[in-house]
């Protein structure tokens, strides 16, 4: 993983996915795909699931 911005700000230590305790949950605010892809780089490893708001229109088009 790439080194945080904030690296001085300590992190408290994540079990390792799959988790069943301590779910995050991130919703998108109809960002972009490239944008949503980018952000899932940077923050994927603290994210278990995501709602994308825009996927069925994706989907659809």
């Amino acid at each position: 993983m790439a080194q945080r911005a904030l690296h001085f700000i300590d992190m408290p230590e994540r079990s390792e996915k799959p988790r069943t305790v301590g779910l995050t949950l991130a919703r998108d605010l109809g960002i972009g795909y490239g944008e949503a892809e980018s952000w899932m780089e940077a923050v994927g490893p603290f994210i278990d699931c995501i709602k994308i708001r825009h996927l069925f229109v994706l989907l659809m088009g």
